[in-house]
């Protein structure tokens, strides 16, 4: 069974051409993962450089850009992550400007399959008014998502899902940074919605769960059935 652990998030006003490191616990379990939605407000795609986790590097597993290209919104992953309090340390892509605002989501779970922690993530990206993936998902699966919305309108998730970040990056002029989260099903709708057409990006993803683990008997069995 995948349960939540852990959100933090943390945002960059002053410079967007400054790396951006938050701290995360991670409590003891077992089958963990660790998830980072990234934002960033710019004038063009502007990618992390690199995304870590006490020093190891996270895989990227979906991005896209919202309207105009203006809108840059990152999945990163990491399997197994080390347990405690360390640092997310998100480097800016290499053509950062000052005025970039950058925004991150972190989050952390456990009963997570470690060998396909998840499947291929669905996006969605414009100007609207909201913004909606649908994922192919399964009972006893978590689907996720990470959402950034342009200038600063009060955002709400699908009725169905539980909201872990809803964060204001740099007031009207910046950005909205949402994360949510819902049980597994055949097909799950990851939404946000608001009022105006703002630019905005989202990636969703279906977290598979741990699969059972088979018991190990002690000893062996005798001719009559029972152990030994």
């Amino acid at each position: 069974m995948i349960a939540f652990d852990a959100v933090t998030t943390g945002v960059a006003e002053v410079d967007g051409t400054l790396t951006l490191t938050v701290a995360h616990t991670i409590a003891p379990g077992s089958n963990l993962v660790l998830y980072v939605g990234v934002g960033v407000d710019s004038t063009a795609n502007r990618t992390p450089a690199s995304c870590k986790w006490n020093g190891t590097a996270m895989t990227n597993i979906g991005s896209v850009l919202g309207s105009a290209a203006n809108q840059t919104l990152v999945l990163y992953r990491l399997v197994n992550p080390e347990v405690g309090t360390f640092n997310v340390v998100i480097v800016p892509h290499v053509s950062a400007g000052p005025n970039d605002l950058k925004g991150a989501v972190i989050r952390s779970y456990s009963g997570v399959d470690q060998t396909t922690p998840d499947d291929t993530p669905v996006t969605d990206a414009g100007s609207d008014t909201s913004v909606s993936s649908v994922v192919s998902s399964a009972t006893g699966d978590l689907v996720i998502d990470a959402a950034c919305i342009n200038g600063n309108p009060t955002i709400t998730p699908g009725g169905s899902q539980t909201q872990r970040a809803n964060v204001n990056q740099g007031g009207a002029g910046g950005t909205m940074h949402g994360a949510s989260e819902q049980a597994g099903g055949a097909s799950i709708t990851m939404s946000w919605s608001w009022t105006g057409a703002r630019r905005t990006a989202q990636v969703a993803v279906n977290v598979n769960a741990a699969g059972a683990v088979s018991p190990t008997w002690p000893g062996w069995m005798t001719s009559k059935g029972g152990w030994v």
